[in-house]
């Protein structure tokens, strides 16, 4: 995201936006769809998965329940958020190292 969008952030930073104004505006954002997505996403697995295993179960006679244990789901929230976090933290770092004059460098003559 922030190599795509280099010369827009050195444009932000010759406009006169703080670095941590431009990651709210650049990197931010995504935060509720990465929460919203991992509470769809797990309906949508345990749908999945029960499918698969019926008609697995109507092939072979073998059962293999699907239950979904709650401490296993925040488990892996919290794993989902802390590499997000870590990807933002990484982000915000390649954001501090742009230059003013980047904006220069991809402009067409």
């Amino acid at each position: 995201m922030v190599e795509e969008n280099t010369s827009a952030i050195s444009l932000m930073k010759v406009i006169g936006y703080q670095d941590s104004m431009i990651s709210q505006l650049m990197i931010n954002v995504y935060t509720p769809v990465v929460i919203l997505s991992y509470f769809i996403g797990i309906p949508l697995a345990i749908f999945s998965l029960g499918t698969l295993l019926t008609s697995m179960a109507e092939q072979t006679n073998f059962i293999f329940p699907i239950s979904v244990n709650p401490l296993w789901m925040v488990l892996g929230l919290v794993i989902i958020l802390l590499t997000y976090y870590a990807s933002l933290f990484i982000s915000k770092y390649k954001i501090k190292k742009i230059s003013l004059h980047e904006v220069l460098k991809h402009q067409e003559v």
